[in-house]
């Protein structure tokens, strides 16, 4: 994980999988111990029983907050009010890659079709703004989700490569009352995701 720092922001990311965001330099970069700690590790050896049976897994994630108060009693609280930035790259197996759309792009960090399906609501709260930066094409969209342990707003940017084979995710958020007072915040995280790998 790469978390440089200038005069206001630290550099979140990893020049192994193409992909970076900033943060305001008073945020906390949680580092491999914590990851693993929260369940967020990436996990060498089920990604390599993954690749082998041809399934989909996650070769990178990364997460920062404005406090570590968004760690409640050893869990990840990503209902209240501290905002934080999850970012993920996911490699895809081949049934996933030939269903995968840009509207699935919505699915990679948060089920919110699942939810939807068991009755919680999903809404989305701004518009869907498509994206193509050379190879990669992906979308960008706010949604309120209520899911089986509280309701959060984020706003989340996705980019796939053009084999179809591999994703870039960050999703940026809290509590909806949260979101609205740190949107400016959230909003020059978002448009500081970065990706410069395309292919897998």
């Amino acid at each position: 994980m790469l978390a440089g720092c200038s005069t206001s922001v630290n550099y979140v990311g990893t020049s192994s999988q193409g992909v970076f965001f900033k943060v305001p330099k008073t945020w906390d970069v949680f580092d491999a111990t914590a990851l693993k700690s929260l369940g967020l590790a990436v996990n060498a050896s089920a990604n390599t029983q993954a690749a082998d049976s041809g399934t989909s897994y996650t070769v990178y994630t990364s997460l920062a907050a404005s406090s570590h108060r968004v760690v409640v009693k050893g869990s990840l609280n990503l209902f209240g009010a501290t905002p934080w930035a999850l970012a993920n790259v996911v490699s895809f197996g081949p049934s996933d890659q030939s269903s995968m759309s840009l509207e699935g792009l919505n699915d990679l960090l948060f089920p919110l079709d699942t939810w939807q399906q068991d009755g919680l609501s999903v809404q989305q709260i701004g518009p869907t703004t498509l994206l193509v930066k050379g190879a990669l094409r992906g979308s960008r969209v706010a949604f309120e989700a209520e899911t089986p342990s509280g309701v959060l707003a984020f706003e989340q940017v996705a980019f796939i490569n053009s084999p179809t084979d591999k994703a870039w995710d960050l999703a940026v958020g809290c509590s909806l009352t949260c979101f609205h007072a740190h949107r400016r915040v959230i909003d020059g995280i978002v448009k500081s995701f970065t990706v410069t790998a395309s292919r897998s």
